[in-house]
Protein backbone atom coordinates (compact mmCIF):
# COMPACT_ATOMS: atom_id res chain seq x y z
CA UNK A 1 0.00 0.00 0.00
CA UNK A 2 2.82 2.29 0.95
CA UNK A 3 4.55 1.57 -2.19
CA UNK A 4 1.66 2.36 -4.02
CA UNK A 5 1.16 5.94 -2.70
CA UNK A 6 4.79 6.07 -3.63
CA UNK A 7 4.10 5.34 -6.83
CA UNK A 8 1.09 7.59 -7.20
CA UNK A 9 2.96 10.58 -5.68
CA UNK A 10 5.61 10.12 -8.11
CA UNK A 11 3.82 10.08 -11.23
CA UNK A 12 1.67 13.47 -10.30
CA UNK A 13 5.24 14.66 -10.07
CA UNK A 14 5.50 14.15 -13.54
CA UNK A 15 2.57 16.30 -14.54
CA UNK A 16 3.69 19.79 -15.65
CA UNK A 17 0.10 20.91 -13.57
CA UNK A 18 0.85 20.00 -10.74
CA UNK A 19 4.56 20.46 -11.00
CA UNK A 20 3.54 24.57 -11.80
CA UNK A 21 1.41 24.40 -8.75
CA UNK A 22 3.93 23.22 -6.32
CA UNK A 23 6.53 25.98 -8.07
CA UNK A 24 4.08 28.48 -7.42
CA UNK A 25 3.34 27.84 -4.10
CA UNK A 26 6.58 26.90 -2.55
CA UNK A 27 8.14 29.71 -4.60
CA UNK A 28 5.62 31.97 -2.56
CA UNK A 29 6.67 30.74 0.43
CA UNK A 30 9.93 31.20 -0.09
CA UNK A 31 9.62 34.63 -1.73
CA UNK A 32 7.44 35.48 1.25
CA UNK A 33 10.27 34.78 3.82
CA UNK A 34 13.39 36.44 1.68
CA UNK A 35 14.27 40.14 3.11
CA UNK A 36 15.69 42.33 -0.06
CA UNK A 37 19.26 43.63 -0.28
CA UNK A 38 20.51 46.41 -1.94
CA UNK A 39 21.02 44.62 -5.69
CA UNK A 40 17.38 43.67 -5.70
CA UNK A 41 16.46 47.48 -4.33
CA UNK A 42 18.25 49.43 -5.72
CA UNK A 43 16.41 49.29 -9.32
CA UNK A 44 13.54 49.76 -7.70
CA UNK A 45 14.25 52.77 -6.23
CA UNK A 46 15.76 54.35 -9.60
CA UNK A 47 12.47 53.42 -10.84
CA UNK A 48 10.67 55.30 -8.32
CA UNK A 49 12.41 58.19 -7.63
CA UNK A 50 13.52 59.01 -11.38
CA UNK A 51 11.67 62.51 -12.27
CA UNK A 52 11.92 62.21 -15.83
CA UNK A 53 12.50 59.84 -18.60
CA UNK A 54 15.40 61.30 -19.80
CA UNK A 55 16.88 61.28 -15.84
CA UNK A 56 15.90 57.28 -15.84
CA UNK A 57 18.12 56.93 -18.83
CA UNK A 58 20.75 58.49 -17.45
CA UNK A 59 20.46 57.13 -14.18
CA UNK A 60 20.49 53.28 -15.44
CA UNK A 61 23.30 53.95 -17.49
CA UNK A 62 25.60 53.56 -13.89
CA UNK A 63 23.88 50.85 -13.16
CA UNK A 64 25.99 48.97 -15.77
CA UNK A 65 22.44 46.97 -17.23
CA UNK A 66 19.87 47.01 -20.13
CA UNK A 67 17.01 49.41 -19.44
CA UNK A 68 14.36 46.03 -19.50
CA UNK A 69 13.91 45.31 -16.09
CA UNK A 70 14.31 49.43 -15.47
CA UNK A 71 11.13 50.02 -17.59
CA UNK A 72 8.78 47.26 -15.73
CA UNK A 73 9.84 48.51 -12.61
CA UNK A 74 8.36 52.20 -13.56
CA UNK A 75 5.35 50.60 -14.79
CA UNK A 76 4.99 48.69 -11.57
CA UNK A 77 5.61 51.88 -9.59
CA UNK A 78 2.81 53.54 -11.00
CA UNK A 79 0.33 50.96 -10.02
CA UNK A 80 1.66 50.57 -7.22
CA UNK A 81 4.34 52.32 -4.42
CA UNK A 82 4.23 48.74 -2.28
CA UNK A 83 8.31 47.16 -3.32
CA UNK A 84 6.50 43.42 -2.66
CA UNK A 85 4.83 43.96 -6.34
CA UNK A 86 8.30 43.42 -7.51
CA UNK A 87 8.07 40.07 -5.91
CA UNK A 88 4.92 39.50 -7.11
CA UNK A 89 5.93 40.31 -10.58
CA UNK A 90 9.47 38.47 -10.60
CA UNK A 91 7.00 35.12 -9.25
CA UNK A 92 5.26 35.60 -12.67
CA UNK A 93 8.36 35.71 -14.62
CA UNK A 94 9.88 32.65 -12.57
CA UNK A 95 6.70 30.58 -13.18
CA UNK A 96 6.66 31.58 -16.83
CA UNK A 97 10.62 30.01 -17.06
CA UNK A 98 9.18 26.52 -15.74
CA UNK A 99 6.17 26.86 -17.67
CA UNK A 100 8.14 26.65 -21.12
CA UNK A 101 10.45 24.56 -19.81
CA UNK A 102 7.81 21.89 -19.01
CA UNK A 103 5.55 22.05 -21.65
CA UNK A 104 8.17 22.75 -24.63
CA UNK A 105 11.58 21.75 -23.49
CA UNK A 106 12.74 17.99 -24.58
CA UNK A 107 14.20 17.01 -21.62
CA UNK A 108 12.43 13.74 -20.00
CA UNK A 109 10.07 14.31 -16.39
CA UNK A 110 13.32 13.28 -14.25
CA UNK A 111 15.60 15.97 -16.04
CA UNK A 112 12.56 18.80 -15.69
CA UNK A 113 11.68 18.05 -11.92
CA UNK A 114 15.67 18.09 -10.78
CA UNK A 115 15.79 21.47 -12.74
CA UNK A 116 12.72 22.99 -11.48
CA UNK A 117 13.90 23.10 -8.09
CA UNK A 118 17.11 23.87 -8.81
CA UNK A 119 19.50 26.66 -8.09
CA UNK A 120 19.44 28.80 -10.58
CA UNK A 121 15.64 28.48 -11.66
CA UNK A 122 14.20 28.05 -8.00
CA UNK A 123 16.85 30.44 -6.41
CA UNK A 124 19.18 32.85 -7.23
CA UNK A 125 16.96 33.55 -10.40
CA UNK A 126 14.20 33.41 -8.60
CA UNK A 127 14.10 34.15 -5.05
CA UNK A 128 16.13 37.28 -5.74
CA UNK A 129 14.81 39.82 -7.68
CA UNK A 130 16.67 41.31 -10.37
CA UNK A 131 16.88 41.34 -13.82
CA UNK A 132 18.53 37.89 -14.68
CA UNK A 133 14.92 35.95 -15.05
CA UNK A 134 14.29 37.56 -17.83
CA UNK A 135 17.88 36.21 -19.44
CA UNK A 136 16.58 32.86 -18.50
CA UNK A 137 13.14 33.74 -19.27
CA UNK A 138 14.14 35.23 -23.27
CA UNK A 139 16.30 32.11 -23.49
CA UNK A 140 13.57 29.44 -22.95
CA UNK A 141 11.05 31.34 -24.69
CA UNK A 142 13.89 31.39 -27.86
CA UNK A 143 13.97 27.55 -27.97
CA UNK A 144 10.29 27.28 -27.50
CA UNK A 145 9.10 29.42 -30.64
CA UNK A 146 12.89 27.97 -32.91
CA UNK A 147 10.59 26.31 -34.90
CA UNK A 148 8.51 29.71 -36.34
CA UNK A 149 11.96 30.55 -37.96
CA UNK A 150 11.11 28.24 -40.70
CA UNK A 151 8.65 30.84 -42.10
CA UNK A 152 9.49 34.22 -39.98
CA UNK A 153 12.05 35.81 -38.42
CA UNK A 154 9.93 38.36 -36.57
CA UNK A 155 8.86 36.81 -33.45
CA UNK A 156 12.69 35.20 -32.90
CA UNK A 157 14.04 38.50 -33.56
CA UNK A 158 11.82 40.64 -30.64
CA UNK A 159 12.93 37.83 -28.56
CA UNK A 160 16.57 37.64 -28.79
CA UNK A 161 16.27 41.89 -28.41
CA UNK A 162 14.45 41.95 -25.45
CA UNK A 163 17.01 39.00 -24.12
CA UNK A 164 19.39 41.36 -25.17
CA UNK A 165 18.28 43.70 -22.31
CA UNK A 166 18.01 42.15 -19.63
CA UNK A 167 21.73 41.95 -18.44
CA UNK A 168 25.62 41.68 -20.38
CA UNK A 169 25.59 38.23 -19.99
CA UNK A 170 22.66 37.63 -21.75
CA UNK A 171 23.28 39.91 -24.03
CA UNK A 172 26.29 37.32 -25.11
CA UNK A 173 24.11 34.68 -25.52
CA UNK A 174 21.16 36.34 -27.90
CA UNK A 175 24.05 37.53 -29.61
CA UNK A 176 25.81 34.82 -30.36
CA UNK A 177 21.61 32.76 -30.60
CA UNK A 178 21.72 35.06 -33.84
CA UNK A 179 24.79 34.75 -35.46
CA UNK A 180 23.93 30.77 -35.35
CA UNK A 181 20.76 31.72 -36.90
CA UNK A 182 23.27 33.33 -39.68
CA UNK A 183 25.17 30.59 -40.15
CA UNK A 184 22.19 28.36 -40.47
CA UNK A 185 20.46 30.65 -43.17
CA UNK A 186 24.22 31.28 -44.62
CA UNK A 187 25.04 27.78 -45.37
CA UNK A 188 21.55 25.66 -45.21
CA UNK A 189 19.89 26.13 -48.48
CA UNK A 190 17.16 24.14 -48.15
CA UNK A 191 16.34 26.08 -44.80
CA UNK A 192 16.70 29.70 -46.62
CA UNK A 193 14.50 28.01 -49.45
CA UNK A 194 11.90 27.11 -47.19
CA UNK A 195 11.96 30.29 -45.60
CA UNK A 196 11.70 32.68 -48.69
CA UNK A 197 8.43 29.97 -49.68
CA UNK A 198 6.87 31.19 -46.66
CA UNK A 199 8.14 34.58 -46.29
CA UNK A 200 8.58 38.04 -48.05
CA UNK A 201 12.22 39.73 -48.11
CA UNK A 202 11.02 41.92 -45.66
CA UNK A 203 10.13 39.84 -43.01
CA UNK A 204 14.32 39.28 -43.01
CA UNK A 205 14.88 42.64 -43.33
CA UNK A 206 12.48 43.60 -40.41
CA UNK A 207 13.94 40.78 -38.07
CA UNK A 208 17.77 41.77 -38.86
CA UNK A 209 16.40 45.68 -37.94
CA UNK A 210 14.72 44.81 -35.12
CA UNK A 211 17.65 42.22 -33.73
CA UNK A 212 20.79 44.83 -34.52
CA UNK A 213 18.26 47.88 -32.77
CA UNK A 214 17.54 45.92 -29.80
CA UNK A 215 21.05 44.72 -29.30
CA UNK A 216 22.68 48.06 -30.23
CA UNK A 217 20.26 49.55 -27.36
CA UNK A 218 21.73 47.00 -24.92
CA UNK A 219 25.03 47.73 -25.41
CA UNK A 220 24.65 51.20 -25.21
CA UNK A 221 23.21 50.68 -22.17
CA UNK A 222 25.94 48.66 -20.70
CA UNK A 223 28.46 50.59 -21.58
CA UNK A 224 29.43 52.98 -18.56
CA UNK A 225 29.55 56.84 -18.39
CA UNK A 226 33.51 58.14 -17.99
CA UNK A 227 32.50 58.52 -14.23
CA UNK A 228 31.00 55.60 -13.16
CA UNK A 229 33.13 53.40 -10.24
CA UNK A 230 31.21 49.83 -11.05
CA UNK A 231 32.80 46.97 -12.64
CA UNK A 232 31.97 47.97 -16.00
CA UNK A 233 33.61 51.30 -15.47
CA UNK A 234 36.83 49.41 -14.89
CA UNK A 235 39.57 48.79 -18.17
CA UNK A 236 39.79 45.04 -19.00
CA UNK A 237 42.80 42.88 -18.03
CA UNK A 238 44.47 42.25 -21.18
CA UNK A 239 47.43 40.77 -19.47
CA UNK A 240 48.13 37.22 -20.02
CA UNK A 241 47.86 35.33 -16.00
CA UNK A 242 48.16 31.46 -16.09
CA UNK A 243 46.38 31.84 -12.65
CA UNK A 244 43.77 33.70 -13.41
CA UNK A 245 43.26 31.96 -16.65
CA UNK A 246 42.60 28.92 -14.33
CA UNK A 247 40.65 30.81 -11.77
CA UNK A 248 38.16 32.27 -14.75
CA UNK A 249 37.51 28.03 -15.56
CA UNK A 250 36.64 27.66 -12.27
CA UNK A 251 33.94 29.69 -12.78
CA UNK A 252 32.71 27.10 -15.77
CA UNK A 253 33.00 24.40 -12.36
CA UNK A 254 30.76 27.26 -10.36
CA UNK A 255 28.08 27.14 -13.34
CA UNK A 256 27.68 23.11 -13.70
CA UNK A 257 29.01 22.25 -10.61
CA UNK A 258 28.25 24.52 -8.19
CA UNK A 259 31.68 24.43 -7.22
CA UNK A 260 34.79 27.18 -7.36
CA UNK A 261 38.23 25.87 -6.93
CA UNK A 262 40.38 27.82 -4.10
CA UNK A 263 42.46 30.62 -5.83
CA UNK A 264 44.98 30.29 -3.55
CA UNK A 265 45.68 26.49 -3.86
CA UNK A 266 47.15 25.92 -7.92
CA UNK A 267 46.53 21.69 -6.84
CA UNK A 268 42.49 22.51 -6.56
CA UNK A 269 42.77 25.02 -9.93
CA UNK A 270 44.29 22.23 -11.75
CA UNK A 271 41.79 19.27 -10.49
CA UNK A 272 38.83 21.33 -10.37
CA UNK A 273 39.29 22.93 -14.02
CA UNK A 274 40.41 19.80 -15.56
CA UNK A 275 37.08 18.17 -14.23
CA UNK A 276 35.08 20.69 -15.79
CA UNK A 277 36.90 21.00 -19.19
CA UNK A 278 36.15 16.84 -18.97
CA UNK A 279 32.98 17.84 -18.94
CA UNK A 280 32.96 20.19 -21.46
CA UNK A 281 34.64 17.69 -23.70
CA UNK A 282 31.68 15.58 -23.20
CA UNK A 283 29.17 17.89 -24.19
CA UNK A 284 31.33 19.30 -27.52
CA UNK A 285 30.98 15.40 -28.63
CA UNK A 286 27.31 14.93 -27.67
CA UNK A 287 26.48 17.62 -29.96
CA UNK A 288 28.31 16.56 -32.82
CA UNK A 289 26.27 15.80 -35.13
CA UNK A 290 23.86 19.24 -34.37
CA UNK A 291 26.83 21.56 -35.77
CA UNK A 292 25.24 24.76 -35.29
CA UNK A 293 24.47 24.03 -31.66
CA UNK A 294 27.95 23.24 -31.36
CA UNK A 295 29.12 26.47 -32.73
CA UNK A 296 26.62 28.43 -30.29
CA UNK A 297 27.75 26.53 -27.36
CA UNK A 298 31.37 26.66 -27.77
CA UNK A 299 31.32 29.99 -28.74
CA UNK A 300 29.33 31.60 -25.96
CA UNK A 301 30.88 29.68 -23.26
CA UNK A 302 34.43 30.51 -24.26
CA UNK A 303 33.46 34.04 -24.66
CA UNK A 304 31.89 34.57 -21.67
CA UNK A 305 34.61 32.68 -19.71
CA UNK A 306 37.64 34.75 -20.78
CA UNK A 307 36.02 38.23 -22.36
CA UNK A 308 33.36 38.68 -19.21
CA UNK A 309 35.63 36.21 -16.11
CA UNK A 310 39.12 37.00 -17.26
CA UNK A 311 39.19 39.98 -18.77
CA UNK A 312 36.52 42.01 -16.93
CA UNK A 313 34.94 41.01 -14.25
CA UNK A 314 35.39 37.50 -11.79
CA UNK A 315 31.77 37.57 -10.71
CA UNK A 316 29.48 35.58 -8.58
CA UNK A 317 26.86 32.99 -8.82
CA UNK A 318 24.70 35.15 -10.76
CA UNK A 319 26.83 35.74 -13.12
CA UNK A 320 28.20 32.07 -13.40
CA UNK A 321 24.69 31.29 -13.96
CA UNK A 322 24.37 32.07 -17.45
CA UNK A 323 27.15 29.21 -18.80
CA UNK A 324 24.54 27.32 -17.20
CA UNK A 325 22.09 29.07 -19.03
CA UNK A 326 24.21 28.37 -22.01
CA UNK A 327 24.19 24.60 -21.45
CA UNK A 328 20.63 24.03 -21.17
CA UNK A 329 19.58 26.31 -24.14
CA UNK A 330 22.03 24.16 -25.84
CA UNK A 331 21.06 20.80 -25.11
CA UNK A 332 17.15 22.01 -25.73
CA UNK A 333 18.01 23.66 -29.07
CA UNK A 334 19.63 20.91 -30.33
CA UNK A 335 16.04 19.16 -31.18
CA UNK A 336 15.38 21.52 -33.32
CA UNK A 337 18.44 21.40 -35.76
CA UNK A 338 19.08 18.58 -38.29
CA UNK A 339 21.78 15.68 -37.66
CA UNK A 340 24.87 16.88 -40.59
CA UNK A 341 27.65 14.54 -40.21
CA UNK A 342 30.58 17.06 -41.30
CA UNK A 343 32.01 17.07 -37.89
CA UNK A 344 30.76 13.84 -37.01
CA UNK A 345 32.81 11.58 -39.22
CA UNK A 346 36.45 12.48 -37.62
CA UNK A 347 35.35 10.41 -34.78
CA UNK A 348 35.13 7.05 -33.33
CA UNK A 349 31.25 6.64 -33.26
CA UNK A 350 31.62 4.45 -30.53
CA UNK A 351 33.88 6.95 -28.79
CA UNK A 352 31.33 9.16 -29.37
CA UNK A 353 28.26 7.16 -28.12
CA UNK A 354 30.08 6.06 -25.01
CA UNK A 355 30.76 9.77 -24.75
CA UNK A 356 26.79 10.87 -24.91
CA UNK A 357 25.92 7.80 -22.66
CA UNK A 358 28.32 9.21 -19.99
CA UNK A 359 27.31 13.07 -20.53
CA UNK A 360 23.71 11.75 -19.74
CA UNK A 361 24.35 10.38 -16.56
CA UNK A 362 26.50 13.54 -15.50
CA UNK A 363 24.00 15.91 -16.63
CA UNK A 364 21.73 13.87 -13.80
CA UNK A 365 24.43 15.03 -11.59
CA UNK A 366 24.61 17.97 -12.08
CA UNK A 367 20.61 18.60 -11.75
CA UNK A 368 21.05 16.56 -8.97
CA UNK A 369 23.76 19.03 -6.91
CA UNK A 370 21.72 22.27 -8.27
CA UNK A 371 18.51 20.55 -6.77
CA UNK A 372 19.73 19.75 -3.25
CA UNK A 373 21.52 23.16 -3.46
CA UNK A 374 18.66 24.91 -4.22
CA UNK A 375 16.44 23.53 -1.84
CA UNK A 376 19.16 24.09 0.76
CA UNK A 377 19.37 27.44 0.56
CA UNK A 378 16.02 28.28 0.97
CA UNK A 379 15.91 26.27 3.72
CA UNK A 380 18.85 28.48 5.09
CA UNK A 381 16.77 31.39 4.28
CA UNK A 382 14.19 30.65 6.40
CA UNK A 383 16.61 30.89 9.39
CA UNK A 384 19.23 33.19 8.57
CA UNK A 385 17.89 36.03 6.37
CA UNK A 386 19.58 37.12 2.74
CA UNK A 387 19.55 40.67 4.89
CA UNK A 388 18.74 42.41 8.23
CA UNK A 389 16.79 45.31 6.37
CA UNK A 390 13.32 43.57 6.80
CA UNK A 391 13.53 42.80 10.46
CA UNK A 392 14.95 46.40 10.77
CA UNK A 393 12.16 48.17 8.89
CA UNK A 394 9.38 46.09 10.52
CA UNK A 395 11.48 47.35 13.79
CA UNK A 396 10.99 50.92 13.17
CA UNK A 397 7.26 50.74 11.33
CA UNK A 398 6.37 49.19 14.84
CA UNK A 399 8.14 51.59 17.06
CA UNK A 400 7.21 54.58 14.96
CA UNK A 401 10.42 55.80 14.10
CA UNK A 402 10.20 55.84 10.23
CA UNK A 403 8.94 59.52 9.92
CA UNK A 404 11.60 60.18 12.11
CA UNK A 405 14.74 62.46 9.90
CA UNK A 406 16.99 59.69 9.45
CA UNK A 407 20.89 60.01 8.87
CA UNK A 408 21.47 56.98 6.90
CA UNK A 409 25.36 55.98 6.03
CA UNK A 410 26.68 54.18 3.99
CA UNK A 411 24.78 54.93 1.37
CA UNK A 412 24.97 52.06 -0.79
CA UNK A 413 23.94 49.67 1.85
CA UNK A 414 20.45 51.76 2.65
CA UNK A 415 18.57 51.04 -0.38
CA UNK A 416 16.45 48.09 1.09
CA UNK A 417 15.50 49.98 4.07
CA UNK A 418 14.48 52.77 1.85
CA UNK A 419 12.37 50.97 -0.41
CA UNK A 420 10.76 48.90 2.49
CA UNK A 421 10.06 52.86 4.35
CA UNK A 422 9.29 53.94 1.27
CA UNK A 423 10.61 57.11 1.57
CA UNK A 424 14.07 59.46 1.01
CA UNK A 425 16.89 59.06 4.11
CA UNK A 426 19.77 61.50 4.48
CA UNK A 427 22.74 60.46 2.96
CA UNK A 428 26.23 61.61 4.11
CA UNK A 429 28.02 60.41 1.25
CA UNK A 430 25.98 62.88 -1.20
CA UNK A 431 24.91 65.13 1.41
CA UNK A 432 21.34 65.69 0.61
CA UNK A 433 18.13 63.51 0.71
CA UNK A 434 18.75 60.48 -1.38
CA UNK A 435 16.95 56.79 -1.91
CA UNK A 436 19.42 55.01 -4.80
CA UNK A 437 23.01 55.23 -5.02
CA UNK A 438 25.17 56.03 -8.21
CA UNK A 439 28.50 54.90 -8.30
CA UNK A 440 29.91 58.27 -9.51
CA UNK A 441 34.03 59.05 -9.38
CA UNK A 442 32.36 62.18 -7.50
CA UNK A 443 30.84 60.33 -4.47
CA UNK A 444 32.57 60.75 -1.27
CA UNK A 445 33.00 57.61 1.39
CA UNK A 446 31.76 59.44 4.59
CA UNK A 447 33.49 58.17 7.90
CA UNK A 448 32.10 58.34 11.40
CA UNK A 449 33.83 61.61 11.67
CA UNK A 450 32.06 62.95 8.39
CA UNK A 451 28.70 61.72 9.62
CA UNK A 452 28.56 63.21 12.59
CA UNK A 453 29.98 66.61 11.55
CA UNK A 454 26.86 66.54 9.15
CA UNK A 455 24.27 64.94 11.79
CA UNK A 456 25.58 68.28 14.18
CA UNK A 457 25.49 70.68 11.10
CA UNK A 458 21.38 69.33 10.49
CA UNK A 459 20.47 69.25 14.42
CA UNK A 460 21.95 73.03 14.85
CA UNK A 461 20.50 74.56 11.60
CA UNK A 462 23.71 74.68 9.66
CA UNK A 463 22.77 73.10 7.08
CA UNK A 464 19.51 75.20 5.43
CA UNK A 465 18.09 72.25 3.47
CA UNK A 466 17.09 70.97 6.54
CA UNK A 467 13.77 72.60 7.40
CA UNK A 468 12.25 72.31 9.94
CA UNK A 469 15.18 71.80 11.74
CA UNK A 470 14.83 68.46 13.74
CA UNK A 471 15.75 68.09 17.86
CA UNK A 472 16.89 64.83 17.76
CA UNK A 473 18.22 62.53 14.46
CA UNK A 474 17.63 58.84 13.65
CA UNK A 475 21.32 57.59 13.01
CA UNK A 476 21.08 54.55 11.09
CA UNK A 477 24.40 52.67 9.98
CA UNK A 478 25.42 49.25 8.83
CA UNK A 479 28.83 49.22 11.07
CA UNK A 480 28.43 49.32 14.84
CA UNK A 481 29.98 52.53 16.30
CA UNK A 482 32.44 52.86 18.83
CA UNK A 483 31.38 55.26 21.21
CA UNK A 484 34.34 55.77 23.41
CA UNK A 485 36.31 57.49 20.42
CA UNK A 486 33.42 58.97 19.32
CA UNK A 487 32.80 61.57 22.79
CA UNK A 488 35.86 63.17 21.36
CA UNK A 489 35.17 63.22 18.15
CA UNK A 490 31.61 64.70 18.60
CA UNK A 491 31.68 66.35 22.19
CA UNK A 492 28.68 68.37 21.53
CA UNK A 493 26.73 65.32 20.74
CA UNK A 494 24.84 62.71 22.48
CA UNK A 495 24.48 59.30 21.30
CA UNK A 496 22.02 56.65 22.66
CA UNK A 497 22.13 53.15 21.07
CA UNK A 498 18.57 52.17 20.28
CA UNK A 499 18.51 48.52 18.64
CA UNK A 500 21.01 46.83 16.57
CA UNK A 501 19.69 43.97 13.70
CA UNK A 502 22.71 41.99 12.88
CA UNK A 503 21.48 38.76 11.58
CA UNK A 504 22.39 38.69 8.01
CA UNK A 505 23.99 36.41 5.57
CA UNK A 506 24.96 39.71 3.62
CA UNK A 507 27.67 40.53 5.73
CA UNK A 508 27.72 44.26 5.73
CA UNK A 509 23.82 44.26 5.84
CA UNK A 510 23.57 43.79 9.50
CA UNK A 511 21.81 47.49 11.08
CA UNK A 512 22.29 49.64 14.12
CA UNK A 513 20.07 52.43 15.54
CA UNK A 514 21.60 55.61 17.69
CA UNK A 515 19.57 58.66 18.98
CA UNK A 516 21.41 61.81 18.20
CA UNK A 517 20.98 64.53 19.84
CA UNK A 518 22.49 68.12 20.82
CA UNK A 519 24.02 68.20 24.56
Amino acid sequence: MNTSILHTSLQKLKSPTVVLFLFTLLGGMALSQHAFWRDEVNPWLIARDSNTWEELWKNVRYEGHPILWYLCLVVLNHVTHSIISMQVFHLFLGVGVIFLFWFYSPFNPLEKLLFTFGYFPFYEYFIISRNYVFGLLGSFLFCSILPSRKNTYIPISLVLGLTANSHAYALFIALYLGFVLFLEFIFDSQHRQQYFQASRRFDLILSVIIFLGLTYLATYMILPPNDSLLHGGESFFLDFDMHRVLWSIGRISGAYLLLIPKASSWFDLILVDSLILGIVLLVTISLLKKPYVLCFYLLATISITFIFFYGKYLGGFRHFGSLYVVLIVSLWMSIHFQENDILFKYFNPSLVAFSTKLFHWIFLAILTIHLLTGIALNIRDLFVPWSASRATANYMIQEGLEKEFIVASMDSHMAPLSGYLDRKLYYPEIESMGSFTLFLRTRQTADPAMVLSQTSEILSGDRPSTNPIPSRVLLLLNTKLDLEPIIDLAPNLKITPIAQFEKSYIHDEKYFLYWVELR
